[in-house]
């Protein structure tokens, strides 16, 4: 991520839509994680079950 600068109205509407792409990238790697943890567990849970 790069240093915002807030000189202007613009680079204040550049920075914010900068800052919502960060966090909406930032949330589906999370929840990308954590589905995959999930779903890893299930698929655990199914082999010891088979065992």
């Amino acid at each position: 991520m790069h240093e915002l600068n807030f000189d202007t109205d613009q680079s204040l509407h550049k920075a914010w839509k900068e800052i919502q792409r960060n966090f909406s990238e930032d949330l589906e790697k999370e929840v990308e994680g954590q589905i995959s943890h999930y779903l890893n567990k299930v698929l655990r849970i199914e082999a010891d079950m088979q065992c």
